[in-house]
């Protein structure tokens, strides 16, 4: 096995001075085996390291020689050794194996079903577990149990590795039995100050009347009922109770209007992604104060799975400030634009019965403070806590 590592010669010599050459072989000590005489020619093996003192021994005793390596590791080691590719391509296979079987290339989810992969992702990524991160810093445990403290939904977690690969195993919590409200007892109450213009009660009794005044929080129908005897009993009351009310909004529109909009200049930019590690692939940066980016990554994949590397292309847009100014009149009809939309969205429920406006103006806008009233629903449910 040595002489596969060192490799090893076999030479011949010949000439006038072969036994002074013999014996300077011998006095310096070179490991020669397997050595003969025959019809006057010296036969040996020797290491390769020892080749160059033989060569130097040939030329001082003028002796000619001969040799021949054998095929060993050695040999077949030394053809490439100034193939500077094959090295450097090596040495490059090891550190790139060792990085990806030691890196996070991939993070898959089992067993969510309401609990959404990008909030488990979004958790374990705050807590240094995420795709390219060396798997030797990580510290699984504080992964298990964070997870389960910041997602309300699950009840138990489980992470293991496979190769590169990381497994996040959960158990979601079994979804709370939907209560049946219509058979919990309970008040109907005010929800706001009104006068009560209708009344339809289906169960409970009736604490008000028709035209009463009434404040926010008042009980105006009971779920409970008290017999003869003094015995109580809890009812889930119900009814429908509408009223006139009064409710005050603040509409307001100034003078100068800023708004962002897009400018004429575009920067589309190219990065190569490694692990979440953006290296720009142009030259020279964009000097836009204000922009708006659109960005699209196209990641390689392998065996159908995708990797954290790929090209990520941006579209950065400049965003510039305008001012738009506006006449009395015009911010008048932006305002009264404003109250369409607000009744139509807030107020669709309920029927306006007048509008009363108070305009105020100071030195950059204009105010419109708008008192309704309004007719609509003004019980709401509580429910009855007894002990």
């Amino acid at each position: 096995m040595l002489k596969q590592l060192k490799g090893y010669v076999k030479f011949s010599v010949k000439g006038k001075n072969l036994n002074k050459f013999i014996n300077a072989l011998h006095r310096i000590r070179i490991h020669c085996f397997n050595q003969y005489c025959k019809n006057e020619i010296f036969y040996g093996e020797i290491y390769h390291s020892d080749l160059k003192k033989i060569a130097e021994l040939s030329r001082r005793y003028k002796v000619e020689i001969e040799y021949y390596e054998y095929e060993t590791i050695h040999k077949k080691l030394s053809k490439y050794k100034l193939r500077y590719g094959i090295i450097i391509g090596s040495v490059m296979f090891l550190v790139i194996s060792f990085y990806f079987s030691n890196t996070v290339m991939m993070i898959e989810i089992q067993g969510n079903a309401n609990v959404k992969d990008s909030v488990i992702l979004s958790v374990l990524d705050g807590l240094g577990l995420r795709k390219g991160v060396f798997i030797g810093g990580i510290d699984w445990n504080t992964c298990e149990r964070e997870l389960r403290l910041r997602v309300d939904d699950i009840a138990w977690s489980g992470i293991r590795r496979t190769g590169n690969r990381i497994v996040v195993e959960v158990t979601e919590i079994d979804p709370k039995p939907k209560m049946l409200h219509e058979r919990i007892p309970c008040n109907i109450v005010a929800e706001r100050d009104a006068q009560i213009t209708h009344i339809c009660v289906l169960n409970g009794e009736l604490m008000r009347c028709v035209g009463d005044v009434v404040r926010k929080g008042d009980i105006l129908v009971s779920g409970i009922y008290a017999d003869s005897n003094g015995h109580l009993s809890k009812y889930h009351a119900l009814a429908e109770i509408t009223g006139t009310y009064e409710e005050t909004v603040r509409f307001t529109q100034p003078y100068v209007d800023i708004t962002l909009n897009e400018g004429k200049n575009v920067a589309n930019e190219r990065y190569l992604n490694m692990f979440n590690l953006y290296i720009p692939l142009f030259i020279g940066k964009n000097n836009f104060k204000l922009s708006k980016t659109e960005e699209t990554v196209n990641s390689l994949s392998l065996f159908g799975k995708s990797l954290p590397i790929g090209i990520v292309k941006r579209r950065v847009t400049e965003q510039k400030h305008s001012e738009k100014h506006y006449s009395k009149d015009d911010a008048e009809n932006k305002i009264m634009e404003k109250m369409f939309y607000y009744e139509k969205n807030f107020l669709n429920k309920v029927t306006v019965i007048d509008r009363k406006i108070t305009a105020q103006e100071t030195e950059d806008s204009l105010i419109f403070e708008v008192t309704y009233s309004l007719e609509g629903e003004i019980g709401t449910q509580h429910e009855i806590y007894m002990k």
